[in-house]
């Protein structure tokens, strides 16, 4: 008939909803899935990345501004006449600056650890009084251990000693200052060697920074160039 016509037949393949689910629609349904989420979640997590990673700039930006979180402030303490302690305040210990007794103390000390020889004392005294040089004064150190040569000395005779005796010290006001003392060694036979020193010395305060620093040297004196004179 004239408006009889025949319909096209539609392959099953190409029906899509129309038709039923093929193997390879399922397969690519599920592809499309599994590669959905991943790059879905990969998103997500990169989201999650940069807001973290900007979370962290500004709490080290925070942390920096905190920084250092632990200051060491000597606090001075000054006798009174009557025994008395005073507190001299956090203030006056940022400003502190050792006075002639406590440099002539530390510079004593000095002379004494860098010139005294004996078997059990010497190898740590020498350690910490190099410690405190500074410049110059560390080459100046190394050339009178070739000249005294304190170890070589008590490799010879273990009896060795070399007894240090500071006369005095002038600590002066300007970084330099006088040490005279007088040396007698001997390795315990025959007449002991007595010399007589002056040595002129450069010094410099730098206060302490650390509980290491206070315990070793509280004063922060460093000497920075030396030159030891003997006196006949």
């Amino acid at each position: 008939m004239l408006f009889n016509r025949k319909e096209k037949p539609v392959d099953a393949l190409m029906a899509g909803n129309a038709g039923p689910v093929t193997a390879y629609d399922k397969a690519k349904r599920e592809f499309f899935e599994i590669i959905g989420t991943s790059q879905a979640n990969a998103a997500r997590w990169f989201i999650i990345a940069v807001v973290m990673g900007l979370g962290l700039v500004v709490m080290a930006a925070d942390f920096y501004r905190l920084l250092p979180l632990k200051t060491i402030v000597p606090w001075m303490v000054q006798p009174q006449a009557d025994g008395a302690i005073a507190n001299g305040g956090a203030v006056a210990a940022v400003q502190f600056t050792p006075n002639r007794n406590m440099r002539s103390y530390f510079l004593r000390h000095w002379a004494e650890k860098a010139l005294t020889i004996d078997q059990y004392t010497s190898q740590k005294d020498l350690k910490a009084a190099q410690a405190l040089c500074r410049g110059a004064a560390v080459g100046e150190f190394a050339q009178m251990m070739r000249d005294d040569n304190p170890f070589g000395k008590l490799a010879l005779n273990a009896q060795y000693t070399r007894v240090v005796h500071v006369k005095s010290v002038d600590p002066g006001e300007n970084g330099v200052g006088f040490i005279f003392l007088t040396t007698v060694a001997g390795g315990g036979t025959g007449d002991p060697d007595t010399k007589q020193y002056r040595i002129t010395v450069h010094y410099a305060i730098s206060a302490p920074k650390s509980e290491e620093d206070i315990a070793s040297n509280p004063v922060g004196l460093y000497i920075t160039h030396f030159a030891r004179v003997e006196d006949f």
